[in-house]
């Protein structure tokens, strides 16, 4: 009986060690092709957010450096103006087809005359979470994902923290925050009159 006893806690902590091992090690880490972000005000999506500024991200790189599978459940947003903290998720961008080869993409409209944005191969970062997606160690899922930042109009974008967040939480509940910095070149298309119609 004690010997039954003593091998049930001994498997118990071999698979307590295991979970805070697989747990704790390593993360699923992020890169930005930081040529491809923009900001922009959104319209169509829903009248109380006409006007809302977009933060466009065409490449994101999500690697997964721990040592077991991953599915990312949620990539959130985190940014503050005025010292109040927001956290926002990503919106599904529908998209469409101009040909055969050239399929999943989405256009960004202008407003003063210029040329339209066009993205090819757009990976909607919501689309692929409800595909329930996986990640083996090492190895990489792309995306592109936008993000309203509610309340923020044109009006606000200047009051904006430079320095936001890329929170991601995978299926074990485990949450992996990354930096980045909002440069001011990110402000370009905005002001050449770009926009985000949904």
């Amino acid at each position: 009986m004690e010997l039954a006893a003593l091998i049930v806690g001994i498997l118990s902590l071999i698979s307590v060690a295991y979970f805070l091992y697989d747990r704790y090690n390593g993360e699923i880490e992020i890169e930005i092709d930081l040529e491809n972000v923009f900001l922009a005000p959104t319209f169509g999506l829903n009248k109380d957010f006409d006007g809302c500024m977009s933060l466009v991200f065409c490449a994101l790189k999500f690697i997964n450096g721990t040592k077991s599978d991953r599915t990312i459940i949620k990539v959130e947003l985190e940014f503050m103006i005025n010292g109040e903290t927001k956290i926002v998720d990503s919106k599904y961008v529908k998209t469409f087809a101009l040909s055969e080869k050239e399929t999943n993409c989405v256009c960004f409209p202008n407003s003063k005359g210029n040329k339209n944005i066009c993205i090819m191969s757009w990976k909607d970062l919501k689309e692929q979470i409800h595909n329930n997606e996986t990640i083996s160690p090492e190895a990489v899922m792309y995306a592109s994902s936008l993000y309203l930042l509610s309340p923020i109009k044109e009006k606000d974008i200047n009051e904006i923290d430079k320095k936001l967040h890329l929170i991601i939480t995978d299926s074990r509940g485990r949450k992996y925050k990354h930096k980045f910095i909002l440069s001011e070149r990110y402000y370009s298309l905005y002001e050449q009159g770009t926009f985000v119609k949904f």
